[in-house]
């Protein structure tokens, strides 16, 4: 079984992804807590639209191999 977790980062359309998520019977919990990050068999970083800056700034300041390796 699944167990998502919707990450908590004071930032983000939380609400708006837990509410499809709970829809879809998938049962999330909204955390930022490394226990249920670790148990998560999926993660999800909610945005507000600025993923792609965000992973520019993320993929010059940060070796992304060593990022998705982690993931």
């Amino acid at each position: 079984m699944s167990k998502v977790c919707i990450l908590d980062y004071g930032s983000g359309n939380v609400k708006s992804v837990f509410n499809i998520l709970q829809f879809l019977n998938l049962n999330p919990v909204v955390s930022n807590r490394a226990t249920d990050i670790a148990n998560a068999t999926h993660i999800i970083l909610p945005g507000v639209g600025a993923f792609g800056a965000s992973m520019e700034k993320i993929a010059k300041n940060i070796p992304i191999n060593s990022l998705e390796s982690e993931v």
